[in-house]
């Protein structure tokens, strides 16, 4: 069990078999969120304070990488389709990304894990972000080909009536 602690600069792990506890010093009070890479050998940590994604080896209990951000990251889920993490940006005042100063406040930054490695700090990650509503702070995908076929037509109906 991985647990962000906003105000300590460390995630706690706890093995659940045996309540033994580690702490993984991700560099910075903020953790928010937690997700895992698609193949499970990775922890990704959102860490407000440093506007990054603490990449944490689940073998070694390691940061391996930090991976750059909007501001004040929060909430995180990874498509493991596309193997694409998607982070909320809750922007404050003065907490920039200084590795991406143009990424909008209030956004949610897309991030294409295949395009650089989890495991070392080598090469650059490619991005997009969507700017979205004041303050965002959570975010989940939810897959449609997961209903029954009657339940998808009426929520894909109630959408078309909304639009």
């Amino acid at each position: 069990m991985f647990v962000a602690n906003t105000q300590a600069p460390y995630v706690t792990v706890i093995d659940v078999a045996t309540d033994e506890t580690h702490r993984v010093d991700v560099g910075s009070t903020g953790g928010r969120g937690v997700a895992f890479s698609p193949d499970g050998a990775y922890a990704l940590v959102t860490v407000e304070n440093s506007s990054t994604i603490a990449v944490i080896d689940i073998e070694t209990l390691r940061v391996t990488r930090q991976i750059p951000t909007g501001s004040g990251p929060r909430g995180l889920v990874v498509d493991q389709g596309d193997e694409t993490v998607y982070v909320t940006n809750f922007a404050r005042a003065g907490m920039m990304s200084a590795d991406h100063p143009d990424f909008a406040p209030n956004s949610l930054t897309m991030v294409d894990l295949t395009s650089a490695p989890l495991d070392r700090d080598e090469g650059v990650f490619t991005y997009e972000e969507v700017t979205v509503g004041y303050g965002p702070c959570s975010v989940v995908m939810f897959d449609l080909d997961t209903l029954d076929e009657d339940d998808r037509a009426r929520r894909l109906s109630r959408a078309d009536a909304q639009a």
